[in-house]
C-alpha cells in the first residue's frame, strides 16, 4: 500500500492544485504553464522546480533542496540547476527577477504573491455492499467481522486478524466527499502524533488504503463504547457518580486540549464521538475520536512536520463543514470560521448535558436552573458562552476546574478570610499615614510590596488543591508584613525617618530565610515577589539572588512546581537581559516540554527573545511566527501574551530590516496594550519604544521622535532616570536626534547615558558597547574624526570579545569602523575590513537586508578611491538597486549611494563622511 510519504510524483499535493502569480498560472494537474493567457511549452524539470517554488512561496529553498525533490537519487553538479533555471527565467520573462529572486550563496525564493486553487475532486465510485467475512482491499489476512456504524462519510467495520484474533477498526468511505474526509483525518492525525507523541486520550491511526476503492482508514480498536452507550448500559449518566461524570469530562479537556496545542481543532465534539476504554479491574477512560470533520488552524504546521498536505488547500475551501447543530457554537451557526473556542463551546454542552444526565438535552435559555452547584454554573457558563471571546481560551482550564471542584469551595472561604485580613491591613496602613505624614511614600511602596506579594500568594490558587495550606501561607506573610516589613518605616525600629523602596526590599530580603526557615512553600513565594521588584529596579544582583533562592526551594521534594516554573521564567528573562543568552535557553529549556501548553508558549517566547539577542533572527522569526497564532488560540487574541509575542515578533522582523512589518506589529500591540491597562499604562511602553526603533531605522525621524520621548518620559516617570529601561530608551531617542541634526542634544544624551551604563551597569553590557558604537558615528558626522575612530575601535573590541565575529551588533560595529578608516584615507585597511564584514554578514542578514546595501555602497566607494572603477561601478549598482527594493524608490540611503557614486566618476574629492554610510545600535 502506498503512504502519503512514499507516493511518487504524481501523488505530490501540488499536482492537485492551480497557483497563479503575476501574469502566470500553472495548473499542477496538466503540467501546463500559462503567461499572459497563452500556453508556453517547457521541459519537465523547470517545471517540476517551479512546482516545488510555488509550494514553498516566500521561502528560501537552497540549491540542494531543489536537486534532492526534482533529482531524487541523482549526484549532478549545480551547473545542471543553473542552466533548468535559466530555462524557467526565460519562460516566465523573469531576467529581471521580479518572480524568482536569486539568493546568492544559497538558492532562490519565489516572490511573486501566490494565489492557490483546488483542482477537480477526484471521482471516486460507490461504496459496494460489505458483509461479514470480507477481506478488505489490499488486506487478505482481515476478514470484517461485524459493521459498528455508518453516517454521510462512510460505515465502520470491526476486523479481526484471521491469525492472531488482533481486531481493528476500517473506516469506509463512500464517495470523492468522503475520500476528503478520510485524507484529512489522515492528515490530522499525523499532525497529532508528530506534535504530541503516542496518547492514550486519542485513538490511533494505525495504517490506510487510498490505492484501490474502496479506501479506509484502518485504527486501533477500543474494547468499549461511545459514551451515551456506555451510561446507558449502567442506568443511564444521571446514576453515575457525580466524580466520574466529572472526571470523564476532564478527560475530554485534556485530550482537546492536546489536539489544540498542536493546532488541530475537532470541529464535531460530542458525547458520540468519545469512546470509554472500560477495562476490568481499572478506571474507566476516554478515547477521543473521529477527526474526519476537524481542521489544522495553521497549514505551515504540516510543512514543520514534513507531512504532506493530504484533504487540505491553501484555502481549505472544504474544511469547514460538518459538525452536530446540538453542539456548534453561535459564531459557526452564524457563518464564521471555526476555532478552538468553537470547541469549548461544544465542551460546555457536554458537561452540561452530563450533569443534568442527558445527552439529548440542548442548553437552552433557562439552563442556570437545571444547575444546583454555583460553580459548575460558572464552569458550564464559562465554556458555553455565547460570546466566544468570554469563554475558556483552553480546554485545559475546563479540566482544572473540574479535577478541583472541592478545594475551589475551600478557596472561596479562604479568599474570605483573606479579604478581612486584607482590610485590616489597609485600615492599618490608612491610620499610620494620618498620624505620620513622613511615612506617606513608604506607606505607598508598602502597598505596592503587599500587592506584589499578594500576587504571588493568590498564583497559588491557581493550581485550586492546597486551599487550606494557602490560608496559612497567607497568614504567614500577613505577620512577615506587618512585624518585619511595617516595622522598618517606624523610626523607633529603623533609626531613621527616610526609609526607601530599596531598604525595604534589603530589609525583607535580609530576614526572609529565618522568618520562613521551615515554610519552603511560602520562602518561595516571597522571593519571588522580591526578586520581581529587584528585577524592576534594575538591581540584576540582587533580583538573581532571590530568584535563584525561589527556584532552589521550590524544586526541593515537595516545593511548588507552579513557583518553579515562574521562577525560572523570570531567570530566564534576567539572563538575557544581562546578556548570558546560552544561560537563558538552558534555563528555559525544561519548560519547553512542560505538560501545560501556556507554559510551552510562555518559554518558545522567551526562548525565542533569547535567540534574537544571541544574532539568531531567523530561527527566532521562525519560532514566533508558529507561536502567535499559538498564543492566540491558547490565551486569547487581545491577551497580554499574545500582545507579548506580537511585540517579540516585530522585534525579529525590525532585526531582519523587514521594517513596514514590524511597524504595523508594533502598532497592532501598542493599541492592544492600550485596550488592556489604557494610554499611558507602564505595560505599553515595550510597543512603544520597538514602534520608535523602527520608524527610526525606517528613517521616518520626524514620526519616531514624538514616540520615543513619550516612552522616555513614561519609563522616567515610573522607573526612574537610571533605570535600564529609561536608558536604553534614552540611547534610541539619542539616535534619532541624531539624524535630524540635533548634535548637540544627541551627544548630551548619549555622554550622560553611558555614564550611567559604565556605572551602574558595567563597561561589559551590551548597552555600554552599543554606545560607544553611536558616539562613534555621531563624532564622524559632526567632523571629529579622531574620536570617531578611537570610539568605534573600543567598541568593535568590546563587540568582538563579547558577542563574536558575526553577531549583528559586531557587523554593524565592524562596518562603521571601516567608515571611519575610509575618513582617515586607510584605504587598503577599509577595503579589507569591509569585504570581511561583507562576507560574514550574507549569511547573518541575508542578501536583501538594508544592511547589505549600505554596506555594499560604502565597498563600492572604497574601490573607487583605490582606482578599481570597474568593479566600484558594479557595486553602486548592485547596492542602489537592493537598497531601493527594502526602503522604496527615492530613499535617503539611495540618494546618498547615488551622491558619492557621482562624487567618485567626476573624481572630486569628497568626504566619505558626507555620504553618511554609518548605522547606529538601536535597540538589543
Amino acid at each position: 500500500m502506498q503512504t502519503s510519504d512514499q507516493a511518487g510524483p504524481t501523488a505530490s499535493p501540488r499536482r492537485e492544485l492551480r497557483f497563479r502569480f503575476g501574469d502566470c498560472v500553472v495548473d499542477g494537474r496538466s503540467l501546463v504553464l500559462s503567461v499572459g493567457g497563452e500556453a508556453v511549452k517547457l521541459e519537465k524539470k523547470p517545471l517540476e522546480v517551479l512546482l516545488y517554488l510555488l509550494e514553498h512561496a516566500g521561502e528560501v529553498v537552497t540549491k540542494q533542496e531543489l536537486l534532492d525533490e526534482v533529482w531524487s537519487g541523482r549526484i549532478l553538479s549545480e551547473s545542471v540547476l543553473t542552466k533548468t533555471m535559466a530555462r524557467l527565467r526565460q519562460a516566465l520573462s523573469d531576467e529581471a527577477q521580479a518572480l524568482i529572486r536569486t539568493v546568492h550563496g544559497f538558492g532562490y525564493r519565489l516572490v511573486a504573491p501566490v494565489q492557490v486553487e483546488a483542482g477537480p475532486a477526484t471521482a471516486l465510485p460507490r461504496l459496494p455492499e460489505l458483509a461479514v467475512g470480507d477481506a478488505p482491499p489490499l488486506r487478505p489476512l482481515w476478514r470484517l467481522q461485524r459493521r459498528l456504524g455508518s453516517g454521510a462519510v462512510g460505515e465502520a467495520w470491526l476486523g479481526v486478524h484471521t491469525k492472531t484474533g488482533e481486531p481493528r477498526v476500517f473506516k469506509f468511505g463512500v464517495d470523492a466527499g468522503s475520500l476528503t474526509s478520510l485524507k484529512r483525518e489522515i492528515t490530522l492525525s499525523r499532525v497529532l502524533h508528530e506534535g504530541l507523541g503516542p496518547r492514550q486520550d486519542l485513538v490511533r491511526l494505525l495504517d490506510w488504503n487510498l490505492e484501490e476503492a474502496p479506501f479506509y482508514l484502518e485504527t486501533e480498536y477500543v474494547a468499549g463504547r461511545a459514551l451515551p452507550d456506555w451510561a446507558e448500559a449502567r442506568g443511564g449518566l444521571a446514576q453515575l457518580a457525580l466524580s466520574l461524570r466529572l472526571e470523564l469530562l476532564a478527560q475530554v479537556a485534556d485530550a482537546l486540549s492536546a489536539a489544540h496545542s498542536v493546532g488541530v481543532l475537532h470541529k464535531d465534539l460530542k458525547p458520540s464521538n468519545v469512546l470509554v476504554d472500560d477495562r476490568p479491574g481499572a478506571e474507566p477512560r476516554i478515547r477521543l475520536a473521529d477527526f474526519g470533520s476537524g481542521r489544522l488552524v495553521d497549514l505551515a504546521r504540516l510543512e514543520a512536520l514534513e507531512i504532506t498536505r493530504l484533504g487540505f488547500t491553501g484555502t481549505q475551501i472544504d474544511a469547514d463543514s460538518g459538525g452536530t447543530p446540538l453542539y456548534l457554537a453561535p459564531e459557526i451557526l452564524g457563518g464564521r470560521a471555526p476555532t478552538v473556542r468553537s470547541d469549548i463551546y461544544a465542551l460546555g454542552v457536554m458537561l452540561y448535558q452530563c450533569l443534568v444526565g442527558d445527552t439529548r438535552r440542548p442548553l437552552a435559555p433557562g439552563w442556570e436552573r437545571d444547575i444546583d452547584d454555583p460553580l459548575l454554573r460558572e464552569d458550564i457558563a464559562l465554556a458555553a458562552a455565547g460570546d466566544p471571546a468570554e469563554r475558556l481560551a483552553d480546554a485545559a482550564l475546563l479540566s482544572n476546574r473540574l479535577r478541583t471542584l472541592e478545594s475551589r469551595r475551600a478557596t472561596r472561604a479562604a479568599e474570605d478570610a483573606a479579604r478581612v485580613e486584607a482590610d485590616r491591613l489597609r485600615a492599618s496602613l490608612t491610620r499610620t499615614r494620618l498620624r505620620r505624614r513622613q511615612f506617606a511614600i513608604a506607606s505607598a511602596t508598602l502597598a505596592v510590596v503587599l500587592c506584589v506579594v499578594g500576587v504571588a500568594l493568590l498564583q497559588v490558587r491557581e493550581a485550586q488543591q492546597r486551599a487550606r495550606h494557602e490560608a496559612d501561607v497567607a497568614g504567614a506573610v500577613n505577620r512577615f508584613l506587618t512585624e518585619d516589613l511595617l516595622a522598618q518605616a517606624n523610626p523607633l525600629v529603623s533609626g531613621r525617618s527616610d526609609v526607601q523602596v530599596r531598604d525595604l526590599l534589603d530589609s525583607a530580603a535580609d530576614s526572609v530565610g529565618e522568618r520562613f526557615a521551615n515554610q519552603p512553600a511560602t520562602e518561595a513565594s516571597v522571593r519571588m515577589a522580591l526578586g520581581n521588584a529587584y528585577l524592576n529596579l534594575g538591581e540584576f544582583g540582587k533580583a538573581r539572588a532571590q530568584l535563584d533562592g525561589a527556584l532552589r526551594l521550590s524544586e526541593r521534594e515537595g516545593g511548588e512546581e507552579r513557583i518553579a516554573t515562574s521562577a525560572r521564567m523570570d531567570l530566564a528573562k534576567l539572563l538575557t537581559r544581562s546578556g548570558d543568552h546560552a544561560a537563558s535557553r538552558a534555563m528555559l529549556a525544561p519548560l519547553l516540554g512542560h505538560a501545560n501548553p501556556q507554559v510551552q508558549a510562555r518559554a518558545g517566547m522567551e526562548t525565542a527573545f533569547a535567540q534574537m539577542h544571541e544574532g539568531d533572527l531567523d530561527g527566532a522569526l521562525a519560532r514566533l511566527q508558529a507561536l502567535v497564532p499559538r498564543a492566540s488560540t491558547l490565551f486569547g487574541e487581545g491577551a497580554s501574551e499574545t500582545l507579548t509575542a506580537t511585540v517579540y515578533q516585530a522585534s525579529a522582523l525590525r532585526e531582519l530590516g523587514r521594517y513596514d512589518e514590524a511597524i504595523a506589529l508594533y502598532r497592532k500591540a501598542l493599541a492592544g496594550r492600550e485596550a488592556l491597562h489604557g494610554k499611558g499604562h507602564i505595560a505599553t511602553l515595550e510597543a512603544m519604544r520597538g514602534l520608535g526603533g523602527a520608524l527610526f531605522l525606517k528613517e521616518a525621524h520626524a514620526q519616531a521622535l514624538p514616540v520615543l520621548r513619550a516612552a522616555h518620559t513614561l519609563s522616567s516617570d515610573i522607573y526612574g532616570p537610571r533605570h535600564d529601561h529609561t536608558l536604553s530608551i534614552a540611547s534610541d531617542l539619542a539616535l534619532v536626534m541624531q539624524a535630524l541634526k540635533d548634535y548637540a542634544g544627541a551627544e548630551k544624551l548619549m555622554l550622560a547615558t553611558l555614564e550611567a551604563r559604565g556605572t551602574d551597569y558595567g563597561q561589559a553590557s551590551g548597552e555600554y558597547r552599543s554606545l560607544l558604537n553611536n558616539l562613534g558615528v555621531l563624532y564622524g558626522e559632526t567632523g571629529d574624526l579622531q574620536r570617531q575612530y578611537e570610539y568605534l575601535q573600543r567598541s568593535c573590541q568590546a563587540e568582538h570579545a563579547a558577542s563574536g565575529a558575526s553577531h549583528p551588533n559586531t557587523l554593524i560595529c565592524d562596518h562603521n569602523l571601516a567608515r571611519a578608516l575610509v575618513d582617515l584615507a586607510r584605504y587598503p585597511e577599509a577595503e579589507a575590513l569591509e569585504r570581511r564584514t561583507l562576507e560574514r554578514a550574507l549569511p547573518v542578514f541575508g542578501a536583501e537586508h538594508m544592511l547589505m546595501g549600505v554596506a555594499g555602497y560604502t565597498y563600492a566607494g572604497i574601490l573607487g578611491h583605490l582606482g578599481r572603477s570597474t568593479e566600484s561601478e558594479a557595486r553602486f549598482a548592485e547596492a542602489i538597486a537592493l537598497l531601493d527594493r527594502a526602503l522604496g524608490p527615492g530613499n535617503e540611503r539611495s540618494a546618498k549611494a547615488i551622491a558619492l557614486r557621482d562624487a567618485l566618476r567626476a573624481d572630486r574629492a569628497v568626504p566619505v563622511v558626507a555620504a553618511q554610510g554609518r548605522l547606529g545600535s538601536s535597540q538589543r
